[in-house]
């Protein structure tokens, strides 16, 4: 635990003129709700369908399609990256 006195040189030392504690973190807020009705455990089919109609985050306003994704739905490894974009939307394919 470094004390008040240690942080403050430390501070001093980094020419850091204003320094504030972080607030204390809250768990993320769940986005889960819903989810069990929504085709959880029913297969890949039933979640394409759900992802299909989603509008959750802000990727549904501009989506002209959704890139829910493309392979062998049993594999032993599955890629994930970052949001869809312009040629994905077009494509409806991820890592175009």
């Amino acid at each position: 635990v470094v004390t008040e006195v240690r942080r403050q040189g430390y501070l001093k030392a980094l020419e850091i003129d204003v320094y504030m504690l972080r607030r204390e973190r809250q768990p993320p807020e769940s986005h889960n709700e819903g989810y069990a009705e929504s085709g959880q455990g029913k297969g890949w089919e039933a979640l394409r369908d759900t992802v299909v109609v989603c509008t959750r985050c802000a990727l549904h306003q501009t989506r002209t399609q959704t890139v829910f994704g493309v392979g062998n739905p049993s594999a032993d490894w599955m890629i994930i990256g970052e949001a869809p974009g312009q040629e994905e939307d077009r494509y409806g394919e991820p890592f175009i």
